[in-house]
């Protein structure tokens, strides 16, 4: 290993000759090799040593190779990993429904996938939950109170990547009342 500089070369031949010569050596740097683990979603790009790259909808491996200003080339490997967005499906029950108070609802059922991990509801009326487990949210119970309007909720996923929102509407009328509204309440008749 020489270190970069000039260098005086001497050489004898057979018959004693001697020629002598100077060389300069330079030290080029040595190409680089390295490794970028990435990760983006469906649809971005991203730009690596100038170079803009757009998701496809799978991972992939791209080596980018580079001559410095030296001639020596340089690579690196892109690790690009791709996460979907996420999707929320109204699996089975119905998404609008109307009970009397103090009735159970049917089940309605939400499927996530995707980037999805989770997913929440909001705006239920008091007596009815959401249940998230193993994919699957489940909106079930019996409500307890009554509105004048309807219970609209919404839900939402939670992951990585763009996420989905689908609503739904739950009508809660109060039980039928009755009420005396002329006369008394206890009469005595004759029977003729």
């Amino acid at each position: 290993n020489l270190n970069a500089g000039v260098y005086s070369l001497n050489l004898t031949d057979s018959r004693g000759c001697v020629s002598r010569n100077t060389v300069r050596v330079d030290r080029n740097v040595l190409p680089t090799t390295s490794a970028i683990n990435q990760t983006i979603c469906q649809g971005q790009s991203i730009i690596i040593g100038g170079q803009t790259f757009t998701t496809p909808q799978v991972n992939r491996i791209i080596v980018l190779s580079n001559a410095n200003s030296n001639g020596c080339d340089s690579s690196i490997t892109l690790n690009l990993s791709v996460n979907p967005d996420a999707t929320l499906v109204l699996t089975s029950g119905s998404n609008n429904q109307t009970r009397c108070i103090n009735t159970a609802i049917g089940n309605i059922v939400y499927t996530i996938g995707g980037g999805a991990t989770n997913a929440t509801v909001t705006g239920l009326p008091t007596g009815v939950t959401g249940t998230f487990a193993a994919g699957v949210l489940t909106i079930s119970g019996t409500p307890t109170v009554s509105s004048a309007t309807p219970f609209n909720y919404t839900v939402t996923t939670t992951g990585t990547c763009i996420q989905k929102t689908l609503t739904g509407s739950i009508i809660v009328t109060p039980d039928a009342t009755l009420a005396l509204t002329s006369g008394s309440s206890n009469q005595t008749r004759c029977i003729n």
